[in-house]
């Protein structure tokens, strides 16, 4: 068991990648706290775990009050006095219920406009209907809780001067969303932040890095129409979304299991992107050099990111 003993926060467990990471973690022998800011969800989780059900606990809290993860926190010490490994995964839905409609509707008619050859003339006009609330609440839970979580994870890991942090952030970091750009942004805050932390904490032996899933069946896509669908299966290499089997307990994505190798590897690895999406890791390692300690290609290959049909060499960019 690769995390035999270690104690793991997985924040947003209560449902889709979360609860799939909560489950692996268990099977690999962690003892597990499932956060979510709804207990029953993260309970749910728990039991779910079956027959290792008492490695869990859940524990609520919303990642984008300061207040609720430090009162979370304080409980984690209390009651196992250390943290070992913390997942930030917390987040919400790219966009709210009331415009998911509206932008489906666009997407379609964006989507048959460029099949006929005419010229597009459906706009997103996203970012002008945006308003204040919708901005601050979807960066305060992705960027906003990744930050809170990080900051009292390093107090207890800065104990034992040992750590590992995954933040999961999207292929919407590296290459953009027009359904959303306050979810891009937030996305795209997190790699940054992952990197500057990486850095300041390198020396505490503390690893920091972070993950970038692309489309991932999860109840919050479930409402995505099978033409919209389409429509966002061809940006995929692989021409298909992660699946899940039966409802939520697990995710068939590789990068998933990659969660556990990097909370449970022992060499010195202090950020390093993973991606599901490999035009967009090829995209960020011709511009942004997104390579720390080795080459990110070389890990994607080794965790069989891309399947046997990857044209990408096993060095970096």
């Amino acid at each position: 068991m690769r995390l035999d003993g270690r104690v793991a926060l997985i924040t947003g467990g209560g449902s889709g990648i979360g609860r799939a990471i909560a489950l692996l973690f268990a099977e690999e022998g962690a003892r597990v706290i499932v956060n979510d800011i709804n207990l029953q969800a993260a309970g749910d989780t728990v039991e779910q775990m079956g027959s290792v059900k008492e490695r869990g606990y859940a524990i609520r809290a919303d990642v984008s009050s300061s207040a609720d993860v430090k009162a979370m926190f304080a409980e984690i010490d209390a009651r196992y006095g250390t943290l070992e490994i913390l997942v930030n995964n917390a987040g919400i839905a790219e966009t709210e219920s009331n415009r998911f409609a509206e932008l489906t509707r666009k997407g379609e008619a964006r989507l048959a406009e460029m099949m006929s050859g005419r010229k597009i003339e459906t706009h997103w006009d996203v970012t002008q209907d945006l308003n204040d609330e919708e901005w601050h609440r979807m960066i305060g839970v992705h960027l906003g809780g990744t930050f809170f979580c990080t900051r009292e994870a390093l107090k207890l890991m800065s104990r034992k001067t040992s750590g590992v942090i995954v933040n999961m952030s999207s292929t919407a970091a590296l290459r953009g969303v027009p359904l959303a750009s306050h979810y891009g942004a937030a996305k795209g805050g997190i790699l940054g932040f992952t990197r500057s932390v990486a850095q300041e904490v390198a020396s505490r032996n503390i690893r920091v890095n972070a993950i970038c899933p692309g489309w991932v069946e999860t109840p919050m896509t479930q409402a995505v129409t099978p033409l919209f669908r389409a429509s966002l299966t061809g940006q995929i290499p692989l021409a298909r979304w992660a699946r899940s089997r039966g409802r939520w307990p697990r995710l068939h994505c590789s990068w998933l299991r990659t969660t556990a190798r990097i909370s449970a590897a022992n060499g010195y690895r202090p950020m390093e992107v993973c991606s599901s999406d490999k035009q967009a890791i090829k995209v960020a390692t011709r511009c942004e050099q997104v390579l720390v300690d080795g080459s990110i290609l070389r890990l994607m290959e080794r965790f069989r990111f891309f399947g046997k049909d990857s044209a990408f060499p096993a060095t970096g960019a």
